[in-house]
């Protein structure tokens, strides 16, 4: 087994660097969270999956033409990527992660479901069942019993972690994409636990049961953010608590980027540390459209012919969000996503001591995330403001 510094230098030793997809997934995962309303972590945490979103709408984008195609790329990071090249590099990076043989469990569905009487060109279908392994289902109809069919489908791919994301399809809905992802692990260092007193952006305080410990492990800072990884059983995946430096989310957010992301948790050295942080478990829903409007993708929500290789006329995207949820305790960590775009027929738009070694004690609002070192993809990426009242 590869140590964990060992496993994590991969991140950034790898010769052919980051693949497209993973490139993709990375920067708009940090884009997303950046863009999240910037009071939102002040009162309450948030997680998302950048994973699942990614893959969500690469494989609508597989479909795209047009100025349409042109931005959706741009706000993930592929506009400079031709077509086929994308669709190997997201079907590389799903192989690799299909592909896991160790203690954690990491796994992601996709399916494409068309309403009742909608066609879908067969050449679309095929793409992202070659590129997606994406599964081809019909809605038994739309309203509350197509969105029974979604839901129970996403509560077997999640484990029953994700049991209701849809009240109903609307009227006039042509398809629903959905991406599913579900990570399961345990500590492979054992964690023990403690009271943790938890400072809430604005000063407030609160006494949680907090995790603690003391080994060799990754670690980096720089003026910005202080970072360690603690590592799963199996060692390919760790979760990531990124801290910043002078206490300051909001500010150390606003300048943070992939490439900065990537390179602290590259730059990781293993080192002696004592790490100190809240246990904790929630959900969060982020609404994505406004989000990818934020970063260039406005045309998604304007009728055109651009979705015409998708529904074979006219179409828009009338909603698209992500339901995910994690649980952190002192066994491991549990989380689950799943992303829903729904497309419809064309219509009108929308202090330090005397321990010789770091230490990190994540008592005020931080940055987590769960990475993998082989593909270097962040899984699932968040910010823990303290309990959601």
């Amino acid at each position: 087994m590869l140590s964990a510094l060992a496993a994590l230098a991969v991140i950034g030793s790898q010769q052919s660097g980051p693949t497209a997809a993973v490139q993709s997934t990375n920067a708009f995962g940090i884009r997303l969270l950046k863009e999240i309303d910037q009071t939102r972590f002040r009162y309450s945490s948030v997680v998302l999956s950048p994973f699942s979103a990614d893959v969500a709408f690469a494989a609508l984008l597989a479909g795209l033409t047009g100025p349409t195609r042109t931005e959706l790329a741009g706000a993930l990071s592929l506009s400079a990527k031709p077509l086929p090249s994308v669709a190997q590099s997201y079907q590389d990076m799903q192989a690799s992660l299909r592909g896991i043989a160790s203690e954690a469990k990491f796994t992601s569905s996709n399916s494409f479901w068309l309403s009742p009487g909608s066609k879908s060109p067969a050449s679309y279908q095929q793409a992202i069942q070659q590129s997606f392994n994406a599964e081809i289902r019909t809605l038994q109809a739309l309203g509350t019993v197509g969105a029974g069919q979604v839901n129970g489908w996403i509560a077997e791919q999640t484990a029953g972690e994700i049991k209701h994301v849809l009240d109903s399809i609307p009227d006039q809905s042509e398809f629903v994409l959905v991406n599913t992802a579900l990570f399961s692990a345990k500590w492979m260092r054992r964690v023990s636990g403690r009271t943790l007193t938890f400072t809430r952006d604005g000063g407030a305080t609160t006494n949680l049961k907090g995790l603690f410990l003391e080994s060799e492990l990754p670690y980096a800072e720089n003026k910005d953010w202080q970072a360690a990884a603690i590592p799963y059983e199996g060692g390919r995946f760790v979760f990531v608590i990124a801290k910043p430096t002078g206490g300051n989310l909001a500010a150390a957010l606003a300048g943070l980027d992939s490439a900065q992301w990537n390179d602290l948790i590259g730059s990781m050295q293993e080192k002696l540390g004592r790490v100190t942080w809240p246990e904790f478990k929630f959900e969060s829903r982020t609404e994505l459209l406004p989000l990818l409007a934020k970063l260039g993708a406005k045309r998604l929500q304007v009728s055109s012919a651009d979705f015409e290789p998708i529904m074979g006329k006219l179409g828009m995207i009338s909603d698209a969000f992500q339901q995910a949820m994690i649980d952190v305790d002192e066994n491991g960590t549990k989380a689950a996503a799943a992303t829903v775009i729904i497309g419809r027929a064309g219509a009108a738009p929308r202090p330090p001591n005397a321990f010789q070694g770091f230490t990190l004690i994540a008592d005020k609002p931080f940055v987590f995330a769960i990475v993998d070192r082989e593909t270097k993809a962040s899984l699932f990426l968040g910010i823990y403001a303290g309990p959601n009242d």
